[in-house]
């Protein structure tokens, strides 16, 4: 019995190598990483954080289409205005609100959120009139990786491992990964209607289904051409940077 339990474990480890690393041709250039696989549909394309026709009309194909004519950007990579201020609630939305990482037992490389927290991150804002209600947040995020290679490994817990192996059932959440994540949420004044605060809750097929997400301008107007922002998650501030319109 130990004898095929041996065998099995090497040819696990040796799929887990022959898995976990593969090429990179990244460049370190200021070229938007999420121009490839952005989740933009088939006949259309990617462009500072949307997708667009062939014609070059905006898709709004998301559910509950939203049309904009006032679109705001923000990044650590191009435009340079973001900042993460408490990498451990990053962490924890990119892993709960978004589901790209650590959604294993064991994560590494690029399935732990350790190379997200340090990667490119994009946050795109769209109101359809400077007097909304509501506006629409996209957020977006990239890994850290080499120039070269990346690896990654994302296991499960031994007794999972065994329990499958043998052949018993194991039960596992179905992950859905919202990136980039676009959330429509509702606007209200605040600090002496001297700005702003958006509010949402995530997406119904995430962990964060019912943590609350706070996109906080606390001196700023839509109709400005710029303004200072923070990002909240649980209750907790991890961001903020600097949306300017275009």
């Amino acid at each position: 019995m130990w004898r095929y339990i041996t065998l099995g474990l090497s040819a696990f480890g040796l799929s887990v190598l022959l898995i976990a690393c593969g090429e990179n041709k990244q460049t370190n250039t200021a070229a938007n990483p999420y121009a490839t696989n952005n989740g933009c549909p088939t006949g259309t394309y990617y462009s500072n954080g949307f997708c667009y026709n062939q014609n070059g009309t905006q898709w709004n194909g998301y559910q509950n289409g939203f049309v904009s004519s006032i679109n705001f950007v923000s990044d650590n990579f191009r435009y340079k205005n973001y900042q993460v201020t408490n990498s451990g609630v990053y962490k924890e939305f990119i892993k709960k609100a978004m589901q790209t990482c650590d959604q294993a037992h064991s994560s590494g490389g690029i399935y732990s959120c350790d190379s997200w927290a340090i990667g490119d991150f994009q946050l795109n804002v769209q109101v359809a009139a400077t007097q909304a209600s509501t506006l629409r947040a996209t957020f977006a995020a990239y890994p850290k990786t080499n120039s070269y290679y990346w690896y990654g490994y994302s296991l499960p817990s031994a007794s999972d491992f065994f329990y499958g192996y043998f052949g018993f059932p194991v039960y596992t959440a179905t992950i859905v990964t919202k990136n980039p994540l676009p959330l429509d949420m509702t606007v209200s004044i605040i600090n002496d209607s001297k700005g702003f605060e958006a509010r949402a809750y995530g997406d119904q097929w995430t962990a964060a289904n019912r943590s609350l997400i706070q996109l906080q301008v606390l001196e700023g107007k839509l109709e400005q051409s710029a303004f200072d922002y923070q990002l909240g998650f649980e209750g907790k501030i991890f961001a903020k940077g600097r949306l300017q319109r275009y």
